[in-house]
């Protein structure tokens, strides 16, 4: 019979998993308060994919496409995920000069 991978080789001395307590009296700032707020946490990149796509392409029957979904889902998803918190990091995102002139067109 093979041993598993975890299983200790004999001779080697089995150390006795320590208990760990957790203190759920604090709450942090990144511990999500609610459930559809964790759920989001979990899973951010998924929804921001979703979103973007439903709200492109929710307006194409009326004859119009939204191509600034990405920016709307990528505010709504860090603001429910992370909250206010989360929106201010978001403005202070800095860009290069170069980027943002007008002679890189």
């Amino acid at each position: 019979m093979q041993n598993e991978p975890n299983d200790p080789v004999s001779g080697e001395a089995v150390a006795t998993p320590t208990s760990q307590t957790v203190d759920m009296t604090g709450s942090s700032g990144a511990t999500p308060t609610n459930g559809f707020r964790a759920f989001v946490r979990r899973r951010e990149l998924v929804i921001f994919f979703v979103l973007s796509y439903l709200i492109a392409w929710s307006t194409l029957p009326f004859g119009s496409f939204l191509a600034f979904a990405p920016l709307v889902s990528a505010i709504g998803v860090v603001a429910i995920g992370e909250g206010w918190p989360g929106l201010a990091r978001l403005g202070r995102i800095s860009f290069p000069p170069a980027l943002l002139s007008d002679s890189a067109c």
